[in-house]
């Protein structure tokens, strides 16, 4: 069985390595990247970030940097996106990675 996951690199809040293991042959692979990702804005340490869109009472979550994403809208962090995600009416952007990603967690 073959399992792919993505995990920021550098730091070990994430994945720490198990004492006594050899890790050497783990493969390595930077995340492809998506045709459609909006460039990071000037001075962003691009990890990911998000902002939403309220409207009638949908939402709407944009990556931080989406050309349809409110110039003045807050920015969350993952765990804010999830959540806002989870709620009724909520959706993904289709113009930035926004549900392409999302829908994946």
């Amino acid at each position: 069985m073959e399992y792919t996951v993505w995990v920021p690199a550098g730091g070990d809040e994430y994945v720490r390595p198990v004492e006594g293991q050899d890790y050497s042959t783990v493969p390595v692979e930077r995340p492809p990247s998506h045709p459609y990702l909006a460039p990071p804005p000037p001075g962003a340490d691009l990890r990911w970030a998000w902002t939403i869109e309220c409207t009638r009472g949908a939402a709407v979550l944009h990556e931080h940097g989406c050309a349809r994403a409110p110039a003045d809208g807050p920015e969350l962090t993952l765990d804010d996106a999830l959540t806002a995600y989870a709620r009724p009416g909520a959706r993904a952007c289709g113009e930035c990675a926004a549900a392409e990603v999302l829908d994946r967690l």
